[in-house]
């Protein structure tokens, strides 16, 4: 401002022109008359800075726009910006409505918006399942597909295993696999912290079919007034509760679904462990039923539609669709833990083909594990000559 200072006192003098004044002074004719108009008009204060912004622009929503957003929020403070839009455009059709991100940032610089609270996270546990190494340590929990009661109410058995001994500790039935009833897993898992007990709870999703269904199953959502904790929440409740520290669990998913293989990269953002459950993947692939299966399965063997029982032997199909999961799942995220769980895990066939396609395990009835690890112990005999030769 000195400097528009000295320039008007110059030009009050009247000794030099106006022209030879601005070349001195740098600036325009026109700049040199705004200057002197301000200072006769304002005083000093005329030669302040004034704010460059543009007083308008072409895409500025109308006051009048804005005061009909503000008012009908604060008349519903639980309504989200498409529900105002969608009561606004309703009511009012005759009348053009700003975007929906547009209403947000209105609401939200008004200060009618609350912000979330940050949730602490758990550092996520990284190590693979194969670490059990004795009884206790590694639990897994998970629902074992449903089945209808007698009442023709649909029943879900939620099971808890120990991962070493493969001995069923609980088999719950539950009236739905919402993330409430994983409460108690998170009790007990905390319970057993308090006894000195080194537990380390593994929570696997049954059926999803796309990434977005278990990142709501994981983290929850609200929206315009509706809330679904999801399972990180519900931990941090009980870990509360309980006055408990934290303890290492891990979140994953069974593979169940062709359209939960396909779209198995993006699952792996959400999952630190897929599972296989090649039963009801050989339905879903298939189309076919294992509960009737014997009603149908002789005459698909006489014409040669199906070769062999594909309950018992993975199909090409399946295959296929477990191979290119789990290299999608390892793009996403190389320390992924895979393995497959079902009858299919007994067959020494389909081991060869679990230890060809990277998967980690194979899980199967108890009665069963001998046979397996004695195919898995052959596929290694054969791996090691051939290595050899």
């Amino acid at each position: 401002m000195d400097e528009k200072l000295r320039f008007v006192f110059e030009y009050e003098r009247d000794e030099r022109t106006m022209r030879e004044l601005c070349s001195d002074f740098g600036i325009s004719r026109e700049t040199g008359y705004v200057w002197l108009r301000r200072y006769r008009q304002s005083g000093i204060a005329g030669l302040l800075e004034l704010n460059r912004a543009p007083r308008t622009h072409p895409n500025q929503t109308a006051a009048v726009v804005e005061q009909a957003v503000l008012e009908l929020r604060e008349a519903h403070m639980r309504w989200g910006p498409r529900k105002l839009k969608r009561i606004l455009e309703r009511d009012q059709p005759g009348r053009v409505w700003p975007a929906t991100s547009t209403v947000g940032e209105i609401v939200r610089r008004a200060g009618l918006v609350v912000a979330r609270k940050r949730r602490r996270r758990t550092e996520p546990y990284t190590q693979p399942l194969a670490h059990a190494n004795q009884s206790n340590r590694v639990w897994c929990a998970d629902f074992k597909g449903w089945f209808k009661a007698g009442d023709g109410s649909r029943v879900d058995p939620l099971t808890i295993t120990d991962a070493w001994s493969r001995y069923l500790l609980r088999c719950q039935a539950v009236e739905k696999t919402d993330t409430e009833r994983v409460r108690a897993i998170f009790e007990a898992a905390y319970k057993l912290q308090k006894e000195k007990v080194d537990v380390r709870p593994e929570v696997m999703i049954p059926i999803v079919m796309n990434a977005a269904e278990l990142k709501l199953i994981v983290y929850g959502k609200k929206i315009e007034g509706k809330t679904y904790k999801g399972l990180i929440e519900i931990e941090e409740e009980v870990r509360a509760e309980m006055g408990a520290k934290a303890l290492p669990y891990k979140i994953g998913t069974m593979i169940e679904l062709p359209a939960a293989a396909l779209s198995a990269g993006e699952i792996a953002r959400y999952s630190e462990f897929f599972s296989f459950g090649t039963n009801d993947l050989t339905q879903t692939t298939l189309g076919i039923s294992r509960d009737d299966f014997n009603s149908f399965m002789p005459d698909y063997s006489l014409y040669d539609l199906i070769e062999g029982n594909p309950f018992s032997l993975l199909t090409p199909p399946v295959k296929d669709l477990v191979a290119m999961a789990t290299k999608r799942g390892h793009l996403t995220r190389p320390g992924l833990v895979v393995g497959l769980c079902g009858e299919h895990g007994a067959n020494p066939d389909n081991i060869r083909f679990c230890m060809a396609a990277g998967l980690d395990y194979v899980s199967c009835s108890p009665y069963q594990v001998p046979l397996s690890i004695t195919a898995v112990a052959q596929a290694e005999i054969d791996r090691r000559k051939a290595e050899k030769q």
